[in-house]
């Protein structure tokens, strides 16, 4: 693209994210823009409302552009109404883009894609694609199309989902590769005992017995069942544990099937008697403070394409059972503490969690080398990929 006299020397990126909630996918969007070199690049974020995202992100002083598109579950957007105004937003995302001076795309959805059609037509802009989810064979069918014609790079969040896609696909390989997310460091780290027992005080946890947590939103691929399961036969034969199981259905607007997930999973808890033994809290945005109020963590999901949270709990000095199949496991296995677990096996994870109860605190953090996995690194990875795709 041509510079304009005055224009900001500083290449720029537009970000579009169809959702303005706070999952692990939104996470990762605010730290790249917030830890790309601000010398060398202007961020500006394109969404369709304010939400969680939004506020973080305005705090950081990112542009921000709203332009209402409609996401919604698949057979309200194939309403007329719907299809009618996403039209008409995606040449209202082009005005922005040519208004912003924006240089490289970056997104994550092939729906983002298809509103981008007009730019992409008219502007010829490079665009980076992110895949942070396993896509079923038709999705990847149609990324494969779409990735012929427009897409310059794709950047898979493990080497399982890479594994998954290229699988799937033909003719990708050479412009796909991995990047892991990142952890804030300044906000997940070791906490002391004192620290800790203050902190379960002021989240109301009880600080006499162990504490197990399991953090993720519903979706019918977590694992609550297998950790409800591990809970309720952990319970019948101790009485020093404490679950605590958080996470809200926050993907429920765009996917039915996560509201009934949900009542399955609250159902399951109350039948088995848990109610004060196994405590659930909805969507938390402390997640930090809450990791430093556990003894264990666990992530029981039966595959997972990366999981943040479980980066964010090694690095706040946990012991760690883990379904094999999470993508984290590909930076932290055979690390301290991380012990590796079966998915959907629920005497797998009961044994996972002995064991990880019997490592002291104290042995983890005192062996561990903490700090490896900071946004810095994730963001530099990306600011290469810009200087590539906009040479």
């Amino acid at each position: 693209m041509t510079r304009q006299v005055g224009q900001d020397s500083r290449v720029t990126i537009g970000y579009i994210s169809l959702f303005t909630w706070l999952g692990g996918g939104e996470y990762s969007l605010y730290y790249l823009m917030k830890s790309v070199d601000q010398k060398r690049f202007r961020p500006v974020l394109i969404v369709n409302e304010r939400g969680p995202l939004t506020h973080i992100v305005e705090e950081c002083g990112i542009e921000i552009a709203i332009v209402p598109f409609v996401v919604a579950k698949p057979a309200e957007m194939l309403r007329p109404k719907n299809i009618a105004g996403n039209i008409r937003a995606s040449f209202e995302i082009s005005r922005v883009m040519r208004e912003r001076h924006v240089e490289i795309i970056q997104c994550t959805d092939i729906f983002a894609i298809v509103l981008l059609l007009p730019t992409l037509l008219k502007m010829r802009l490079p665009l980076i694609y992110n895949v942070i989810v396993f896509y079923s064979v038709f999705r990847s069918c149609l990324l494969n199309i779409l990735a012929f014609l427009y897409v310059d790079h794709i950047v898979t969040n493990s080497f399982a989902v890479k594994k998954d896609l290229l699988r799937k696909t033909i003719g990708i390989a050479s412009k796909t590769t991995v990047a892991y997310n990142g952890v804030d460091m300044s906000r997940f780290y070791p906490r002391n005992v004192s620290e800790k027992t203050t902190t379960r005080r002021s989240l109301g946890l009880p600080f006499e017995k162990k504490v197990i947590g399991f953090i993720g939103r519903y979706e019918v691929w977590k694992g609550h069942l297998t950790f409800v399961e591990a809970a309720y036969q952990l319970l019948r034969s101790r009485d020093d544990l404490c679950f605590l199981m958080i996470g809200g259905p926050i993907t429920s607007r765009v996917a039915p099937q996560v509201s009934r997930y949900q009542e399955e999973v609250l159902r399951k808890v109350r039948q088995m008697g848990l109610n004060g033994k196994l405590i659930v809290w909805d969507h938390r945005n402390d997640i930090a403070e809450i990791m430093a109020a556990l003894d264990v963590f666990v992530c029981p999901s039966d595959y997972e394409p990366f999981g943040l949270v479980v980066l964010e709990a090694w690095e706040s000095g946990l012991p760690l059972v883990v379904t094999r199949t999470v993508g984290a496991i590909e930076v932290l296995k055979g690390k301290l503490g991380i012990i590796v677990a079966e998915p959907r096996n629920t005497t797998s994870f009961v044994d996972g969690i002995e064991r990880a109860l019997s490592i002291p605190l104290s042995d983890i953090s005192g062996k561990r080398v903490y700090g490896e996995h900071g946004w810095q690194s994730y963001a530099r990875q990306f600011e290469a990929l810009y200087e590539k795709v906009g040479a």
